[in-house]
């Protein structure tokens, strides 16, 4: 379910949260944006939580993922405006 969406200064952002797989979201996100040709780094990583950047030209997007009690994941996806 999507929790939050933004746009401030140069920044877009929009927040799920729900009860899901930890490992399965992180796949599908790793996944889906290396079909359409972005490539992955890893900026940090815990067993709880990671934060990748996806790039493709001047694409960027910023995925923060971190798992939460009972199930739930929270997924922050953020996109500099231009």
């Amino acid at each position: 379910m999507r929790t939050q969406w933004l746009r401030t200064g140069g920044l877009a952002a929009v927040e799920y949260e729900g009860k899901a797989d930890y490992v399965n979201v992180l796949d599908y996100y790793a996944k889906g944006f290396a079909a359409q040709g972005f490539a992955q780094k890893v900026q940090s990583a815990t067993p709880e939580a990671e934060t990748h950047e996806y790039a493709k030209g001047a694409e960027r997007f910023a995925l923060k993922i971190a798992q939460k009690s009972r199930g739930l994941v929270s997924i922050r996806i953020e996109v500099p405006q231009q």
